[in-house]
């Protein structure tokens, strides 16, 4: 009899989901709109003349004490549209040179102001007062400047509500605690923005700025925020009143210089390098970036894993000049920029960005690398994003590899779509790529053409949200070029509902924040030919006590036998994956405690083999013993009892007899792997600091005995492979991965710095397994590491500050 396949669970939830969306929707508000409260404030700024206003962290000249300051504020959290326990003034002033935002948070026990030191961009267990802009008022695009009662800055890109925290403008800011509370006073020069020439007309921008008090955990902002509905700068006010600015010449160089010493045992090399990024307006809003002779010798390791699994590892990226304002090359998910220069060396990378009157966003990356044996690859990708009404918008993408020495090339295109209802309630969103490889010398039957589709549609505002959505990937599509797919050949239907409760409620006396509920269910098939894969099902509950310590709770559970077309590394095989159920659990302590803990466990079983059990259990103490120090140690591990995996393609047994064909291998094993990361800080002040990392990573496979794969899916035990006379075995395996990270960073000036970084790194694999973890670390101590210490200084140049011109 044909296998029978479970109904799509789909099916059964989109009934339900439409029956809930009939429900009135007065039963699902979490709070109505409080009545007068303005959809839509204005803020005005006032120009000044040059000099008015001084940075000094003191709002006392007569330029600001004229300006009427906004007070106006809600809560956002815990407490949603609650009045906010302290004051809070904030003024806008502008001149020819910058936009000042001064900021008086009143509080009532200045002495009660929690102001950790952090590094810039850093987050810490302090005050905040930040604010963001949306120049086209767009509802998409922004960006946010944020600062502490130390001073500290932070500044990131916006888009779509996701945050680029790699940014780093250059702008002023001085903050000071007093009597009265605090202080924050930004100048942020015309530069750092991207805007329209009005023409004398005056601009209106989209706004939003927010104060948070962390010894309440409170978040208080200007115009004030629904929980319930999804988006940040689709719920700001406007700003207005600049008039007769015009976009600034922009043009900014950051030549560096670096000095490396590596070592490994007995063997050293020394290194000087130098290089030059720089930054260049293109009109009003067009900006373009180039580093020539780049140096990322100093960015932090990667957290390396032993990888078991077919399926390629993802890393992030730390690399500044990939992460910073490339928000436009992520919208269609399909731009993986470590595969630029990744495995080659960068020669040089430059990039166009920036976005017209009429909200079009263009982007072009360009990047040149050498190859090994002294061949160029030359990667470029192209966008296009045009914004739409109610803050959808359509992206389309272009992605070329072309490499040389008569090697394949590739060509990826993908694009992606959100539309969204006037009262920001539903969204359509729909995505598709294709891929086509050419030049292929091989001839593989890799070659050729791919696609992939997708739609999702969801209901955004609310107590109750959902979505449910479909995907396509064929057999041949293959982004990895340019992005990142784990595995193609994929047909899904999934669906997701959630129901929140944002605001302070109890229950049986006890005290909660906020509480959610989430389940999700997905149904997976093989694209060709035509099979069930998997169908699981995932339900989170996560809840905030009112102490602001968080718990979480999950189960996720696969009912039905699947099948795993690529575990067994052979065409047109597939293994039997058995049903499977697991648990987590997790708990956060308030972060406001000098001594907090996070600490979370989560297990797993089957029925197909039940000796089959995964453990893992993950802990971070953390301690603040003032506000200079910092100190965090993340241990976990994960063990895999009796565990089923894949271990080699066989074409020759052991004993030296050929097989008829080649056969996949796996093996019944422990797999137990033991992470540890001690993170550490001391900040001197807001442009002095010193961090520390280390990461060490272990994994130890210790087979039991063997089977061979057969044409059904499941495990055959064979004689033909077997363990040693010790009991061990040549796919036994210890992996070992060593990092430290060690980085003094002082910001002498505004954008320019200078970083010392040592780096100490090891991997190392074996089939010799350490008894336990401490003779483990042992062997890894004895051996040689890579050391690497380096210097390294940058220096801002800036056309503005060099010629006065504004």
């Amino acid at each position: 009899m044909p296998r029978r396949t479970p109904i799509c669970p789909c099916v059964i939830a989109c009934t339900a989901l439409l029956f809930m969306c009939t429900w009135p929707s007065g039963h699902l508000a979490a709070q109505d709109w409080p009545q007068g409260l303005p959809r839509k404030p204005e803020a005005e700024a006032i120009r000044v003349e040059h000099g008015a206003i001084e940075v000094d962290g003191s709002l006392d000249e007569e330029g600001w004490r004229s300006i009427a300051p906004e007070t106006e504020f809600r809560e956002l959290s815990p407490q949603p549209f609650a009045m906010p326990k302290q004051r809070t003034e904030v003024r806008f002033a502008y001149d020819d040179r910058a936009l000042y935002v001064g900021a008086r948070m009143w509080d009532s026990a200045p002495d009660s102001i929690l102001h950790q030191l952090i590094q810039r961009d850093g987050e810490g267990n302090t005050d905040v007062f930040g604010i963001w802009f949306n120049c086209f008022d767009d509802g998409v695009n922004g960006v946010r400047f944020s600062v502490t009662p130390d001073g500290v800055q932070s500044d990131e890109l916006l888009s779509n509500d996701d945050a680029d925290g790699s940014w780093n403008a250059v702008w002023e800011a001085e903050c000071r605690i007093d009597d009265n509370g605090w202080v924050a006073e930004l100048a942020l020069p015309w530069s750092v923005f991207r805007f329209n020439d009005t023409g004398g007309s005056p601009q209106s921008w989209g706004m939003n700025f927010y104060r948070y008090v962390r010894r309440y955990r409170s978040d208080y902002v200007w115009r004030a925020m629904d929980p319930n509905q999804e988006g940040l700068m689709n719920q700001g006010g406007l700003l207005t009143g600049i008039q007769g600015i015009a976009p600034p010449p922009r043009f900014s160089l950051y030549p560096y210089a670096s000095v490396y010493y590596d070592a490994e045992g007995i063997e050293s090399v020394t290194r000087i390098n130098g290089g030059l990024d720089m930054k260049v307006g293109i009109g009003d809003a067009f900006t373009f970036d180039m580093t020539l002779v780049p140096d990322f010798g100093q960015v932090v390791a990667d957290n390396l894993v032993l990888n078991l699994s077919p399926y390629e590892v993802r890393f992030n990226e730390n690399r500044q000049f990939f992460t910073e304002g490339t928000e436009l090359f992520n919208k269609t998910g399909n731009f993986y920029s470590r595969r630029v220069g990744d495995q080659e060396q960068l020669i040089n990378a430059s990039k166009v960005t920036g976005r017209t009157q009429n909200g079009t966003g263009l982007g072009l990356l360009n990047a040149i690398s050498r190859d090994g044996d002294g061949s160029l690859t030359d990667f470029s990708v192209a966008v296009v994003d045009q914004n739409l009404p109610n803050n959808g918008y359509i992206s389309v993408q272009s992605g070329q590899v072309i490499r040389g020495n008569g090697r394949t090339d590739d060509w990826v295109g993908s694009a992606a779509f959100q539309v969204r209802d006037s009262l920001q309630r539903w969204s359509l969103t729909g995505r598709g790529g294709m891929n086509r490889r050419t030049n292929d010398p091989l001839g593989s039957s890799e070659s050729g053409e791919g696609h992939t589709w997708g739609m999702e549609l969801s209901r955004l505002k609310g107590r109750l949200s959902w979505s449910i959505g479909h995907y396509t990937e064929t057999p041949e599509y293959d982004p990895n070029a340019v992005g990142f797919l784990a595995a193609p050949n994929a047909v899904a239907e999934y669906a997701n509902i959630e129901y929140r409760i944002p605001k302070p409620f109890k229950f049986l006396g006890i005290g909660f924040n906020h509480m959610s509920w989430e389940f999700e269910v997905e149904r997976e098939m093989l694209h060709t030919p035509r099979s069930f894969v998997s169908q699981n099902y995932d339900l989170e509950w996560r809840l905030a006590l009112a102490s602001f310590d968080f718990f979480k709770i999950g189960a996720s559970a696969s009912p039905y036998d699947g099948r795993d077309y690529f575990a067994p590394r052979l065409e047109n095989r597939y293994w039997q994956v058995p049903k499977w159920w697991s648990w987590d659990v997790y708990f956060s302590s308030d972060y406001r405690r000098k001594f907090a803990i996070d600490v979370g466990g989560w297990g797993s079983g089957g029925l197909l083999y039940p000796d089959w059990r995964e453990r893992n259990f993950r802990i971070r103490p953390i301690w603040r013993p003032n506000d200079h120090f910092r100190i965090s140690h993340v241990y976990s591990h994960q063990d895999k009892y009796n565990e089923r995996g894949w271990s080699a393609l066989v074409d020759i047994l052991p004993n030296g007899t050929p097989l008829s064909e080649t056969r996949s291998l796996w093996a019944k094993r422990n797999n137990y792997s033991r992470t540890h990361v001690l993170n550490a800080s001391y900040v001197l002040d807001n442009r002095k600091g010193i961090t520390f990392r280390l990461r060490h990573y272990w994994s130890r496979v210790e087979n039991d005995s063997f089977f061979f794969l057969d044409e059904n899916g499941l495990l055959e035990p064979t004689d033909d492979v077997t363990l040693a006379d010790d009991g061990t075995s040549v796919y036994d395996i210890s992996y070992n991965a060593w990092s430290i990270d060690c980085v003094f960073r002082w910001i002498f000036a505004p954008g320019s710095e200078v970083s010392v970084v040592w780096k100490n790194l090891l991997e190392s694999q074996g089939d010799m397994l350490p008894d336990n973890y401490g003779e483990n670390l042992e062997d890894v101590l004895r051996v040689p590491h890579r050391n690497s210490f380096s210097i390294k200084a940058i220096y801002f140049l800036d056309y503005a500050d060099l010629t006065g011109r504004r």
